[in-house]
């Protein structure tokens, strides 16, 4: 798992246009897998029951995704607009999206204005385009389906034994996932 991990971060830092589907494995791999480990790791202290341990692998590769498309999103914005992922032509979730949805005369708009990012203008013109592909939408809705799977899995897992730990889990998971507009898109 950690060569997975390594092999995603390399691949993201690559920065290379990519696909949407190249650009989920990519976050999967980096995000998914680290959060997947940790949860594997800190549940088998606890026990050896390769079914439940699973479940716990799913419930931190789910968790993991949902931070780093949130990363992602808010990445799009930053206090110093040069610090932003678009003034660094990240091609971030996002960003890889928008490419791939929009006709071609508005993504190679795009492409350009996010090779080129020495303007705010042309930063918040990026954005812009960005959010009216449903870019953000989209994103909101894959970090809701992935909490629904990662709620599943802890209702699996927590089915008879221990509600405390799972509402703690399930605490944390509402935390990781919330959508507050003001943490998505600052004023």
């Amino acid at each position: 798992q950690i060569l997975i991990m390594c092999g995603g971060q390399h691949q993201d830092l690559r920065n290379h246009e990519t696909s949407l589907d190249e650009c989920w494995q990519i976050t999967e791999a980096k995000s998914g897998e680290f959060f997947s480990l940790a949860c594997y790791a800190v549940a088998r202290l606890g026990t050896d029951d390769a079914e439940i341990l699973n479940r716990y692998k799913q419930f931190g590769f789910q968790i993991g995704t949902i931070i780093q498309i949130k990363d992602d999103i808010t990445g799009l914005w930053d206090e110093n607009i040069n610090q932003s992922d678009l003034a660094k032509s990240k091609n971030s979730l996002p960003v890889v999206y928008a490419l791939e949805v929009l006709p071609d005369n508005q993504a190679n708009l795009l492409r350009n204005l996010i090779t080129n990012p020495y303007s705010d203008t042309a930063i918040s013109t990026a954005r812009n385009i960005i959010i009216e592909s449903g870019a953000v939408l989209y994103l909101s809705m894959e970090i809701e389906k992935r909490k629904l799977i990662a709620k599943n899995l802890l209702s699996e897992i927590f089915h008879f034994e221990k509600p405390e730990a799972a509402q703690q889990l399930a605490r944390i998971l509402d935390h990781v996932s919330s959508m507050e507009e003001k943490a998505i898109i600052p004023e």
